[in-house]
């Protein structure tokens, strides 16, 4: 599907009709058209490069249901294949833990530590949450806001809740949030709806 074609009208200054609300939103909108490559699909958030697990591996011994992981020393994606998948999450979660989806997962986990190489911080402010081990206060507001709405987007998909859509796992692992959102969402991602999709949108394009 393509993205719809906007220009600089859609922001406030050119626009003196907008309220201060519409302002913020056409300027967030303007910068996830900006960033987002015209012809973008699902594809370009799988890794170029990865390899299919035979079962021998260190990092899946003892983790039957992990699916996939990112080695940080060597830079390297590695999924389960998806014939162990399927028997391991049974026919209401398949659809979303195909192995293109596990790759999408990932592959967040490589931008992340990315960008932890590049910079202290990401360049946009409300994704700093997503980067943090824990809040200093403890309180993580951003992230449980975030949370909130991503459980209202997953009842309003029909998508079935699971263990890993919990506060608490989100709360102690925030850096699963946008890989998990991007596992189950790669079209939002990639077409933003909300404030939340394009959040994750601009963890991918920068």
């Amino acid at each position: 599907m393509e993205k719809p074609i906007k220009d600089l009208r859609d922001l406030e200054k050119y626009n003196p009709t907008f309220s201060k609300a519409q302002q913020n939103r056409a300027e967030e909108v303007f910068d996830t058209l900006y960033r987002t490559p015209q012809n973008a699909n699902v594809d370009l958030l799988k890794p170029k490069e990865f390899a299919i697990a035979t079962g021998e591996e260190e990092q899946f011994k003892g983790r039957p249901n992990k699916f996939g992981n990112y080695n940080q020393e060597f830079d390297k994606i590695m999924v389960r294949d998806q014939d162990y998948v399927n028997k391991m999450v049974g026919p209401e979660r398949a659809p979303f833990f195909t192995q293109e989806r596990n790759l999408a997962h990932e592959n967040v986990h490589r931008i992340q530590e990315q960008r932890r190489k590049d910079f202290e911080v990401p360049r946009v402010r409300s994704e700093y949450n997503y980067f943090k081990e824990m809040d200093t206060t403890g309180k993580q507001t951003g992230l449980k806001a975030d949370i909130r709405e991503f459980k209202e987007t997953l009842k309003k998909e029909n998508i079935p809740l699971f263990r890993e859509n919990s506060t608490d796992f989100f709360l102690q692992k925030p850096e699963e949030f946008p890989a998990l959102y991007t596992q189950l969402f790669p079209e939002r991602v990639i077409n933003p709806k909300s404030s939340l999709d394009r959040k994750i949108n601009r963890m991918w394009f920068q």
